[in-house]
């Protein structure tokens, strides 16, 4: 049938790739940090002490520096995302590096070049949680902007809803 064929087609081109499923350490952290984050941490730190994947370390990072964020540790999520961002600058989690910076910065004040990384960074380089708060912040910014009237900040809410439909609050501290 022609439906098959188009189909077959689509997927040889690459149109309907398998989703990339995450390292085995970072899919047990995520399933850990639902009932115990600072366990979940632990157990990334552990790896970094003891890893043998090079390449993994980074996205190891990156995940251990989203789950101190998430506890409101800022200072220990800040020092995960600067090494990546200053060691390992070609590899793929810099931009969650990046962003996770960002996020971490307007929690403690607003800045134009920090709402500006909220909107630049690819959604597939960082942590679901990341982009569910990115996105949160970027509808309050709009909201703001624009006495409330704003279907940009719609928009954002509803990126922002839909990423944290995929991630576990526990223990989780952000500001309003």
């Amino acid at each position: 049938s022609l439906l098959l064929q188009i189909a077959q087609q689509s997927a040889e081109a690459g149109l309907f790739k398998r989703p990339e499923r995450e390292p085995a350490i970072i899919e047990r952290s995520l399933s850990l940090a639902e009932t115990d984050r600072a366990k979940a941490i632990d157990m990334l730190e552990h790896y970094l002490g003891n890893g043998q994947d090079r390449d993994l370390v980074p996205l190891v990072r990156l995940h251990a520096g989203e789950h101190h964020r998430l506890l409101g540790d800022l200072e220990s999520a800040d020092k995960h995302f600067h090494w990546i961002k200053e060691n390992r600058p070609q590899h793929t989690a810099r931009e969650g590096a990046v962003l996770g910076l960002a996020l971490t910065s307007l929690t403690q004040s607003a800045s134009g070049n920090a709402t500006a990384t909220l909107k630049l960074v690819s959604e597939s380089r960082a942590p679901d949680s990341m982009n569910a708060d990115r996105y949160r912040m970027l509808a309050i910014l709009e909201q703001e902007n624009n006495d409330g009237e704003s279907k940009e900040a719609l928009y954002f809410a509803e990126k922002a809803l839909s990423f944290s439909e995929a991630v576990s609050y526990t223990h989780l501290t952000l500001p309003t």
